[in-house]
């Protein structure tokens, strides 16, 4: 019978990746929520200290668990270096202070461009009007199917 992960331990695991999955941010630097389970890295499920633990998204804990026989798995020293930059990372942006409510608010000026594809773009220019946080001035456009026949929509 598999010894159930105590609560105190679980917690930890999932507050210092905030739901992140190790592997996902390891290899690609996704940092999205995941629906995901704790994986024990030493893969003793009898072994439940913090330190051989790790959040992982649904498809990393199966690849995780599985075995291959042509390609390369995972291995624990790979998914334990992903865990502790991913703790260090997490720890650091959600540590940082967060501005509320008092102080200089972010500016958004600039010019910003999207291109949507070959027949689709929009376009826009923020600027702060008298150095006032409060009011900005918008303008741009937006094409949709530029090579219709009858011409793009324009917003």
């Amino acid at each position: 019978m598999r010894k159930p992960i105590p609560e105190a331990v679980q917690t930890n695991v999932l507050l210092k990746s905030r739901r992140r999955c190790s592997v996902c941010y390891g290899l690609n630097r996704d940092t999205g929520l995941k629906q995901g389970q704790i994986a024990h890295l030493n893969h003793n499920s009898g072994d439940a200290r913090e330190e051989n633990l790790v959040f992982l998204c649904l498809d990393h804990h199966d690849q995780y668990d599985s075995q291959t026989s042509q390609s390369k798995n995972l291995r624990e020293s790979e998914v334990t270096h992903f865990r502790d930059e991913l703790y260090t990372n997490v720890d650091a942006i959600f540590s940082a202070p967060q501005p509320f409510g008092y102080g200089e608010p972010p500016r958004f000026d600039g010019h910003y461009i999207r291109v949507l594809g070959g027949s689709s773009s929009a376009e826009i220019t923020v600027k702060r009007i008298a150095n006032d946080a409060r009011y900005y001035r918008v303008s741009g456009e937006a094409l949709y199917g530029t090579q219709q026949p009858f011409g793009p929509n324009i917003g």
